[in-house]
């Protein structure tokens, strides 16, 4: 797994099967750029699991206080950023 820390700070690539767990602190909009991806969120009793398969130009908002498990099917690049406050 790589991070464009420099350049391109909420850039994130997985090479095919690579997985990342990510906690979400904030809410959080994941867009992907390329590639296909698998992700599912931890459930609880209000929220339970859910599962997406999300492709190049799909976007999804994650809310915060779960964590989410993405996996690539394809070598993807995709975006994670952070939903400022209104």
């Amino acid at each position: 797994m790589m991070n464009q820390a420099n350049a391109y700070p909420n850039v994130w690539q997985l090479r095919t099967g690579q997985v990342l767990r990510h906690p979400l602190r904030r809410a959080e909009t994941l867009q992907v750029c390329s590639g296909r991806l698998w992700l599912t969120t931890n459930g609880e009793l209000d929220a339970p699991s859910q599962d997406w398969v999300l492709q190049a130009g799909d976007r999804l908002r994650l809310p915060q206080g779960q964590e989410v498990v993405v996996e690539a099917f394809a070598d993807a690049r995709f975006e994670l950023n952070e939903e400022l406050a209104a």
